[in-house]
């Protein structure tokens, strides 16, 4: 009933309350009578509470008794496989039923609309079809002449541009000499030369269905770069190279001169950065420039022309190019500028010519024949080519020569396409004169695409037979454009300027795009077979899969349902084991070598959501309290964690206990000298073997003070024998750091000054527990004590000692028994700053016994000289507080005499001389105490 439950909680609160009232009441020194009130307080409280509950116990007696209730119990593993297990079966036992009235209305409905969708399309496939083929053709035509304009205009017009307008600017200078002028019109056309070869550009082609993206490399675009004067002379650069030569470097470089008299001489030119002669000329013949095309191409023109008629820039007719021996004769293109101050033909003084070769038209053709080739292994030489032929120019009678032609043509002569030595081309040619009359037809030039017939045009006598063009009848349907010997013909202009243009034609077979076209046909027809294989097998296995997937999802969903549930059952064993390690992380043990806990931090986790966090709160929680334990003594940590009370506000009890003060000797100077980084590390190193030697001796390290620490022994726990452990410690230390200074001596440089440090010791009664305020506390002890033990490091500078405890501390390790364990001498009867009374201080100086001398690295020799030291020391302090100054004043030189680095002997024999003089009236109240009264 609650009300029971609710009096018995408060009688247990009451039971508590008694016992921490007499725990407080003498912790906090209240008095006898001040305990015995608030005992009789509690005390009616519990006897109200008692009657209280004897009461509603009477009450309760007259009820019915309560029959507890009885439910059908099972495991939630067994609840979630049977959940799960039912949920499945009555899902597909909802879908097998409705599917297979949907399955049989469906296959119907999409056999009709099968039949009703693909026989329509047939048509439009076809179209499909021919239009990407037809697109293909054109982007490769539109490629190929963008490449042909580009290697043609370009250079060209940059060239001749160039040196045209240097003409110009000789002619408005000062410049008299013509031997001068020719000299800088000739490094000019060097200098432009040059600048053209080493400019490797990159052209690109694009195949579309035919391939992919080609690129094509273009170093060779001028040839000859030359300028002709009235007069008869002639200056200019050529190269002489070999076609597969795309390095500057690699070709070889020739000046042109020519003069009055009719001789032209070629000049070899070192290619390095002076452009020096080689040697006499390399060739030399007669010459008249008057009869080079590219000059006639200028100077015709001012013989007909008006007078006072524009000058312009103009295209030579297609001439024969010599070389010299290494290449021989080519067809070539010069682009003509005149050289006229006055801007008409009436002043002609001169032409400006850029010359380029028709040999690389010819690779570029041949470059994309190959390609499509590749692509369509169908193709070859008999059935398809590509060329360029002079479309339109000034010159009719030029009109249908090969510029170029895949798989080469006669080089060094001019051929009509008629007269080309292959078959395909000339057949070509006689159907574009057939089909539309000649090249300068304005049908041509608006038509991209036309189909012949390859045999009617090859035949004696020779016909143009056209073909059918597809996308004309059905797709698959009859046409005479299925025949092998169809091919298709597109053609691209290449304007060159209004008077002068080529044509680039690419023929290739129909029966390319017959193969597309039955590849798409078939690919349809396999597509359509298999759709209706695949409808109709659904329609007669329909029921029978339908009842195999039920039974395999059946078997499945209970192998399913058992998995999930393991799955969900699982989380509750890590429940349980999380229960071991947060018992063990009551008692401070971290379960560093639990496979649980390392599992847990490695990041194993459960796959349920809030148990997973469940597992990661107490990782937080055990780093958390490990890191806290590392703040505060851990018997206060572990005490807060077991729920004790009196760790929630300030809190102390008296105790006994020993207090150590450590300090690094000089730490000022030596922070000083060290940057801020590696004091840190000295200092994180120094405190951690500092910390781990005095929790090694069961101490409480409760502060570290910069470089000083603050341990105390016997609080907040008993520690047995704790003063002779606290002066092991001390002892310890020392022999911890002269480790510490080997191991920075030679991991530092520059090396670390040696670390030294003082400690004091002191016994007392203090106040130890929680202090502080109410938002604020720490673990400490509050009493005189600890300032004595401080007040005792002080002392170990002014007697030049390492270690200091006070009488009391040595008194306890006597009583301890531990006193014969390490060696001390008494150094003085001394009163504190703060202090009224004074007090027996003591060094420790070292281990007695042999084992603590092997672990010091003393040997046994040091140690009998320092029970030496200690027995004349202490012989020489008895005789000064004996009175016997005399003595004493002997004893304490004979002392530095054998030890003269003893600072507390000389310390002795300061106070021997200060109260030497005294008389007997002045040393009556006398105690020997000295009066220290720094910290």
């Amino acid at each position: 009933h609650p009300a029971i439950l609710e009096t018995e909680a408060a009688m247990q609160g009451l039971e508590r309350l008694r016992g921490v009232g007499d725990v407080e009441g003498q912790s906090l020194g209240a008095s006898p009578s001040l305990r015995s009130a608030g005992t009789q307080i509690i005390e009616d409280f519990s006897d109200a509470g008692s009657s209280s509950l004897a009461t509603s116990r009477e009450k309760m007696s007259a009820l019915p008794p309560l029959e507890p209730k009885r439910h059908c119990r099972m495991s939630l593993r067994c609840a979630v496989f049977g959940a799960i297990l039912l949920a499945v079966c009555l899902s597909w036992l909802g879908l097998c039923v409705p599917l297979q009235v949907i399955a049989s209305r469906r296959d119907e409905r999409m056999q009709h609309a099968f039949d009703d969708v693909v026989q329509p399309q047939w048509q439009l496939i076809d179209e499909l079809v021919t239009k990407q083929v037809t697109s293909s053709y054109t982007l490769l035509m539109s490629s190929l002449a963008s490449v042909v304009s580009e290697y043609m205009l370009a250079p060209t017009h940059s060239a001749v541009k160039s040196v045209w307008l240097l003409t110009n600017s000789i002619h408005r200078s000062s410049i008299s000499s013509h031997a001068r002028e020719i000299d800088i019109l000739l490094f000019t056309a060097l200098h432009e030369m040059t600048s053209l070869w080493s400019q490797n550009e990159t052209l690109w082609l694009d195949f579309g269905d035919f391939g992919a993206i080609s690129t094509f490399s273009v170093n060779e675009k001028v040839e000859r770069l030359l300028i002709g004067f009235t007069d008869g002379s002639l200056v200019g650069v050529s190269t002489n190279t070999s076609v597969a030569s795309y390095n500057l470097f690699d070709r070889s470089t020739f000046l042109l001169t020519s003069n009055s008299s009719g001789r032209m001489y070629e000049w070899a030119v070192d290619n390095n950065s002076t452009w020096t002669l080689i040697g006499p000329p390399a060739r030399e013949w007669e010459y008249n420039v008057s009869q080079e095309p590219f000059y006639r191409a200028q100077t015709d023109v001012a013989r007909a022309v008006k007078p006072n008629t524009l000058v312009e820039t103009l295209w030579s007719p297609m001439h024969v190019v010599d070389f010299g021996s290494s290449r021989g004769k080519e067809i070539g293109l010069s682009l003509t500028r005149p050289i006229a101050y006055c801007g008409t033909y009436d002043c002609l003084e001169g032409v400006v010519s850029a010359v380029v070769s028709f040999r690389y038209v010819e690779t570029l053709a041949t470059q994309a024949l190959s390609h499509i080739q590749e692509r369509l292994p169908s193709v070859d030489d008999n059935c398809s080519s590509i060329f360029i032929v002079n479309y339109r120019s000034r010159f009719p009678d030029q009109e249908g020569y090969l510029v170029g032609a895949a798989s080469g043509f006669k080089r060094g002569h001019l051929i009509h396409a008629n007269e080309s030595d292959q078959s395909i081309v000339r057949a070509t040619a006689f159907a574009f004169k057939s089909r539309f009359g000649g090249w300068q037809s304005e049908e041509l030039r608006a038509s991209d695409f036309f189909y012949f017939r390859l045999d009617a045009a090859s035949e004696s006598p020779r016909r143009f037979v056209p073909c059918v063009e597809p996308g004309n009848g059905s797709f698959g349907g009859a046409g005479t454009y299925k025949e092998s010997t169809c091919l298709r013909v597109g053609t691209r202009v290449v304007e060159l300027d209004s008077s002068t243009a080529w044509l680039v034609v690419v023929v290739l077979p129909q029966g390319v795009l017959r193969g597309l076209l039955h590849a798409a046909q078939a690919q349809v027809k396999v597509l359509e077979k298999e759709t209706r294989e695949e409808w109709q097998k659904t329609l007669h296995d329909e029921q029978a899969i339908a009842l195999g997937i039920f039974s395999a999802m059946l078997v499945l969903s209970i192998c399913i349902a058992m998995a999930l549930s393991a799955l969900v059952a699982r989380p509750l064993r890590h429940l349980s084991s999380l229960g071991a390690l947060m018992r063990r992380l009551g008692d401070l043990d971290f379960a560093h070598d639990s496979s649980e806990l390392i599992d847990l931090r490695t990041g194993s986790r459960s796959l349920i959501d809030e148990v997973g966090k469940l597992q990661g709160t107490f990782c937080r929680l055990s780093q958390g309290i490990e890191t806290f334990a590392k703040f505060i003594p851990e018997g206060v940590v572990r005490n807060i964690v077991r729920g004790d009370h009196r760790c929630t506000r300030p809190h102390v009890v008296p105790r006994m206990v020993i207090v150590m003060f450590s300090d690094i000797r000089d730490f000022t100077a030596i922070s000083e000298a060290m940057s801020q980084t590696d004091l840190l590390h000295v200092l994180t190193q120094y405190l951690t073997a500092m910390t781990l030697v005095g929790e090694k001796h069961n101490g409480e390290i409760t502060e570290i003070l910069g470089d000083g620490l603050l341990i105390f022994w016997n609080t907040p726990e008993d520690v047995p024998d704790h003063a002779t452990k606290a002066c092991e410690a001390a002892l310890a230390m020392h022999q911890a750091l002269i480790s510490l200074n080997q191991e920075l001596a030679v991991a530092r440089d520059p090396p670390v000054p040696q670390l030294s440090i003082r400690i004091g010791l002191h016994t007392g009664n203090v106040l130890s527990g929680i202090i502080g305020s109410a938002k604020k506390m720490k673990f400490g002890c509050i009493g005189d004590p600890v300032n004595v033990a401080s007040r005792l490091e002080g002392l170990c500078k002014f007697y030049g000692t390492d270690i200091i405890c006070s009488g009391d501390t040595s008194a306890a390790s006597e009583r301890d028994g531990g006193a014969n364990g390490f060696l001390c001498r008494k150094l003085s009867l001394v009163q504190v700053k703060g202090k009224k009374e004074a007090t027996w201080v003591h060094e420790v100086m070292a281990f007695r016994d042999e084992g603590h001398a092997r672990r010091s690295s003393t040997a046994t020799a040091e140690t009998k000289l320092l029970e030496e030291l200690a027995e004349a020391y202490e012989s020489a302090r008895a005789a000064f507080h004996a009175a016997s100054f005399g003595e004493a004043r002997a004893l304490a030189r004979k002392v530095l005499e054998r030890w003269p680095g003893d600072l507390a002997t000389r310390r002795l024999l300061e106070d021997i001389e200060e109260v030497a003089h005294k008389t007997q009236e002045e040393l009556a109240n006398w105690t020997g105490a000295v009066v220290i009264s720094e910290k």
